[in-house]
């Protein structure tokens, strides 16, 4: 009988810290625009343009940013099931999970096919 007491409160424990650490829409937002941003700054220093600068790779940087930044405030939304999160981008009449959080982190499902884009965006 203690076994079970002390099994049931060991999961109550965990259970508990997992709704209050739970993460929320601001939390998801913060770590796919990191991801995002991340992506960008990849894809512009691999632009072998000798004519470009730093000014123009910063401006298009600030620019892509911005923009990913509404686009994600508008489109994502986050569905809390107390113990974790999902977050949800839905875009040209699809929805596509784009983040999980768990434990006060968001870990991003952000996935790059060469042949058909950025799956998941």
């Amino acid at each position: 009988m203690k076994k079970a007491s002390f099994i049931f409160l060991i999961f109550f424990i965990i259970a508990g810290v997992c709704v209050i650490s739970c993460p929320k829409h601001e939390e998801h937002s913060k770590a796919i625009m990191k991801e995002i941003n991340s992506i960008i700054d990849n894809e512009i220093s691999k632009t072998p343009d000798e004519n470009d600068n730093k000014t123009t790779q910063l401006f298009t940087t600030t620019l892509c940013s911005g923009i990913s930044e509404l686009i994600i405030s508008r489109t994502l939304s986050v569905e809390n099931y107390f113990m974790f999160s999902i977050g949800k981008i839905k875009f040209d009449g699809k929805t596509r999970t784009v983040s999980y959080g768990i434990l006060n982190h968001v870990f991003t499902n952000l996935q790059n096919n060469p042949e058909d884009g950025y799956s998941n965006l």
